[in-house]
């Protein structure tokens, strides 16, 4: 039998080669398809968040010399190609819609549309962005996600290699995308990545040509990561961030570490350099050695020859060198001086000669507790801060250079010297201009489980959790301007806290941590024991001070800093200066970051509807709900994905008494949980798809009174007539113009405090919303005060659209230009809006954490106590100036020479002569405090601080004369008092109190 077999191959070796080249090209595609077939096997797990990615690492090009790396333009590094631009993209709705061979070469991508590239795909006109707080935008299981509604971003971009790039080794960079990754090149299959704020690198060398390239990514909306990242915030998808090549020597300066340490008295320094050489080559590589030179702002070399040992390095290892110097009095970095060194490091091979260079600028400073304070540079120090978000009205959470530059402007033009970046870390080139500019910055781990906080405790999500702060880490390490480490937000208590604050504190021994959110003041408990400094969130200041403020050293050494202690929501923003008071008075206190820095509105159409019925009123498409074909004339279409029409509270739909209409045609897409229609809240009244096959009709009086009916078999994509009718006696449901049920009922509806809304709940469809929005589209909704026969309801005329309470035809739209939406939940907070205009609680941000204060203590020989807040700095490098003024006119005005030196307080003389004094008049002192000269963030002369000081002088013995002032009329009656002059009245009601009626 086997040599049967044997004579059969011999003779049929082309049949037998045909048939294994089959099973071999079988055998490629079915590895290619490993991404696309097992999509949530990967999407779906947590402890899948990474694959065949480089360890994180500084960012860093490579350059030919020391000069072109003290540069550092990257474009013109030679190993840099930023694939920044056009990129070919599709938008699918889920896994399954997405094409599944996108990433082969043979691929047709010519109808595809082009995305521009960092962007957010809802910010480009695909799918839907959508606002949430804790909940997630889907009803939380983990790790799973929805598989009918993942929206996927398959890109596509053909690059070209540069042509002396070969025999290098070449790296795919991306710095952020939403949430979920893969990644081809030239359809092979190259990695994956989890983490929507932390940067993935590919080693792509083995998968490229010469010449052009195809490089596919499939980005997923959610996935299991999304658990990590539910933040307040939009929830938006796509690259958002960078996206390159680069390209490096065989043997690689990989990645340094620099800590810079300070002697006892913070005058000497020690810079410690902890560089990693990688060698790509399959050969043992000896003699190689690292050179660092240490430059000042006119790159004049501060410390020169620092050289490693040299080292021999096995093939496809990595080794690591560490170099040590004496710096002698360096400028040291503080958010008042941010003074910046430049670093230049040489990786030299065995003859000596240079293979590349790398750069960056750091800066000299020193963090430690010391007796619950926090001091930098031996100076203890109070944090003025602000959370602030990525967000951008028209880029969503890409965020350009110049918006970046204009918060920290306008921080530093108010006072504000610290930013949580919540919550999540920032753009490198965040973290470059806080260095630069001088802003001490809290960096925060893109850890938020807010929905689901109890997985903070569960072992199957530790890596996940370490996975991100490694990330944040290795990145950030060597910027000055972050002054400490944050865990995470509101992501629970669980010990994978503590194991993201051990990595953390492993990567970088130099820095402490806190972790945010999840104490408040009165219940404040020690739940997170491994954290460095404490909170609480959100104290009063009374709580602040007697619970945390005044807790001796012996019980808890650790200082207190508030993540969160102020909304400034709508109007919020009050009790600063009683917080300030705690603070400036206690050690422990080393300040707060208010919540937040902008309100979050992205920037939508403003879409006006035309209420036929006599009351007109105030209608608008919200989300990207759309005009379409209608039953008549056009219908409004909602997709369920925060899409809504909202109605304007009205008196006129504050429908009370014994009787109500509710009509509309509805053309229902598939069931998706939600089948809002018309409702006014929960309870007062509405019409809605309570289940996939039954519609409810429900009105209140003392009590919710509902009944549902069963829906037609043809129900989805098909148009119906609906209408919930009440008599007095009886509620009543029609479909299509049949009566399909109905239920005794005699009560009278009461007025509810909710909005009329179409095809969403506005009661409790808001941004703890786990869920979606009706899926369907509207004609003819009408809503009335009265029972109409349905046949009227079926024929409408003009005259029945008169006497509607709410009519909507829906045949056109009015485009009213644009507004910032705050999406499903509407709620405002921020103290700039999206535009970058400061809120008027801004100015008192600033007034309350001045950096200089001045107090009265006696008017006759002008003597006042200055009290230098700065931390680093002289008041005598600001000008100051005070002018006495009489009822706000200058009398006498001058400048003062003040020399106090930081934290401390100077009794000091205001050179002014007691006036001659007017009758009437009121005299204060202003001391004004500004700029001596022009600084990146604001110009010559800005006032950083003042203080107006009411002076007791008063003229007593003359009294105003009668004729400079009105003659006043008393008048009481039984009901009312009336204070009459010329010109005016007031009129007050005895009983409450109230001012009734004014008249001037």
């Amino acid at each position: 039998m086997t040599d049967q077999i044997l004579i059969y191959m011999l003779k049929n070796k082309l049949l037998i080669s045909i048939l294994c080249c089959i099973f071999s090209m079988h055998y490629a595609y079915s590895q290619q398809q490993g991404f696309i077939e097992n999509v949530y096997k990967f999407i779906e797990d947590p402890g899948k968040f990474a694959l065949n990615q480089e360890p994180g690492h500084v960012p860093l090009v490579p350059f030919t010399s020391v000069q072109a790396a003290l540069e550092n333009n990257w474009n013109k590094s030679g190993g840099f190609l930023s694939l920044n631009g056009q990129w070919k993209f599709k938008w699918s709705e889920n896994p399954d819609q997405s094409p599944k061979d996108f990433f082969t070469s043979t691929f047709n991508d010519s109808k595809w549309n082009n995305i521009k590239v960092p962007s957010n795909w809802e910010m480009e006109g695909y799918g839907d962005p959508v606002f949430r707080n804790v909940s997630q935008p889907f009803r939380s299981n983990p790790p799973f996600i929805p598989h009918d509604y993942n929206p996927v971003g398959s890109y596509r971009k053909i690059v070209k290699l540069p042509s002396d790039w070969k025999g290098k080794e070449v790296f795919l960079h991306m710095e952020a995308a939403t949430s979920a990754s893969f990644v081809w090149v030239n359809g092979k299959e190259v990695g994956f990545n989890e983490g929507a704020n932390e940067p993935a690198e590919y080693n792509i060398t083995k998968y490229l040509k010469p010449g052009t390239n195809l490089i596919a990514i499939n980005v997923y909306k959610y996935s299991a990561g999304t658990y990590l990242e539910d933040q307040d915030f939009w929830r938006l998808s796509g690259i958002f961030r960078d996206v390159y090549l680069l390209a490096t020597p065989k043997v690689h300066l990989r990645d340094y570490f620099v800590a810079t340490d300070l002697d006892k008295d913070y005058r000497n320094a020690t810079i410690s350099i902890a560089a990693e050489i990688a060698n790509y080559s399959i050969n043992d590589q000896t003699g190689y050695s690292v050179r660092a030179t240490l430059s000042d702002k006119s790159h004049k070399p501060v410390v020169q020859n620092m050289v490693s040992e040299k080292v021999s390095i096995e093939g496809k290892q990595n080794l690591k060198v560490n170099l040590t110097a004496p710096v002698s009095n360096p400028d040291k970095w503080s958010s008042e001086k941010p003074n910046l060194y430049y670093l230049t490091l040489e990786l030299l091979n065995s003859q000596g000669k240079t293979v590349e260079v790398l750069s960056n600028r750091i800066g000299f400073k020193k963090v430690e507790v010391i007796h619950q304070a926090l001091y930098v540079n031996g100076v203890p120090v109070k944090l003025n801060g602000t959370n602030s978000h990525m967000q951008h009205p028209d880029l969503g959470h890409t965020m350009d250079i110049e918006t970046i530059r204009k918060d920290l402007t306008l921080m530093k033009q108010f006072n504000i010297n610290c930013v949580r970046t919540s919550h999540y870390p920032p753009t490198i080139d965040y973290l470059n201009l806080a260095d630069e500019m001088g802003m001490f910055i809290v960096d925060e781990t893109g850890d938020e489980a807010h929905a689901t906080e109890y997985i903070s405790g569960r072992p199957e999500w530790r890596d996940a959790y370490v996975d991100r702060v490694q990330g944040m880490v290795l990145r950030d390490r060597n910027h000055p301007s972050i002054i400490f480490w944050s865990a995470g937000n509101e992501s629970g208590t669980g010990n994978n806290i503590c194991e993201v604050i051990k990595e953390g504190k492993r990567l970088d021994p130099t820095r402490i941590f806190m972790y945010g959110g999840n104490t408040d003041d009165e219940g404040w408990k020690n739940e997170v024991p491994c954290e460095d400094i404490i909170g609480p969130r959100y104290p009063t200041p009374y709580g602040l001070k007697t619970r945390i403020a005044q807790v001796p050293e012996s019980k808890d050494p650790r200082p207190s800093f508030m993540d969160e202690y102020i909304s400034v929501e709508g109007n919020g923003g009050g009790g600063l200066d009683e917080y300030w008071d705690v603070i400036y008075n206690y050690p422990r206190c080393i300040g707060g970051a208010l919540w937040d820095w902008v309100s979050p509105g992205i920037r939508e159409k403003l879409q006006l509807l035309t209420d036929a019925s006599k009351n007109h009123i105030n209608t608008a498409i919200k989300g990207r709900g759309k005009l379409v074909p209608g039953k008549t004339g056009n219908a409004v279409e909602l997709t369920g994905y925060d899409q809504w029409v909202d109605v304007y509270r009205d008196p006129a739909l504050d429908i009370t008494g014994k009787q109500l209409t509710l009509s509309l045609w509805v053309f229902p897409r598939n069931w998706n949980t939600d089948g809002t229609f018309i409702t006014k809240g929960s309870y007062q009244y509405g019409l809605r798809q309570k289940t996939k096959d039954s519609l409810e009709f429900y009105v209140t009086d003392a009590n919710r009174t509902s009944f549902s009916v069963s829906l037609p078999q043809n129900w989805e994509n098909t148009w119906h007539h609906l209408a919930g009718i009440y008599d007095g006696k009886n509620l009543s449901i029609y479909v299509d113009g049949k009566l399909t049920g109905s239920k005794p009922f005699s009560g009278s509806i009461t007025n509810k405090p909710f909005p009329v809304n179409i095809g969403r709940n506005a009661e409790i469809e808001g941004q703890e919303y786990a869920g979606r929005t009706s899926n369907a589209r509207f004609d003819q909704v009408a809503i009335f005060n009265k029972a109409i026969p349905i046949d009227q309801l079926l024929n409408p005329t003009p005259a029945l659209k008169e006497q509607a309470q709410l009519w909507l035809d829906f045949d056109e739209v009015q485009d009213k230009g644009t507004y910032f939406s705050m999406g499903i939940g509407g709620r405002s907070y921020g103290l700039i809006w999206p535009d970058r205009t400061p809120q008027p609680e801004l100015w008192q941000v600033k007034k309350s954490a001045q950096p200089a204060n001045v107090s009265l203590i006696n008017s006759e020989d002008g003597t006042v106590e200055v009290w230098n807040r700065f931390h680093f700095t002289n008041l005598s490098e600001l000008k100051t100036t005070w002018q006495l003024q009489a009822n706000g006119k200058v009398i006498q005005q001058g400048e003062l020479n003040v020399s106090v030196n930081p934290l401390q307080k100077q009794i000091v003389t205001i050179p002014y002569h007691k006036p001659d004094l007017q009758a009437g008049a009121e005299y204060r002192i202003l001391v004004s405090f500004g700029l001596k000269k022009a600084v990146s963030w604001a110009p010559e002369g800005f006032e950083v601080a003042w203080n107006q000081l009411e002076l007791p002088w008063k003229k007593s013995e003359e009294v105003l004369q009668a004729q400079n002032a009105y003659e006043v009329s008393f008048n009481e009656s039984p009901d009312a008092i009336a204070i009459t002059g010329k010109d005016f009245e007031y009129v007050f009601d005895k009983t409450t109190g109230e001012l009734k009626s004014m008249k001037y």
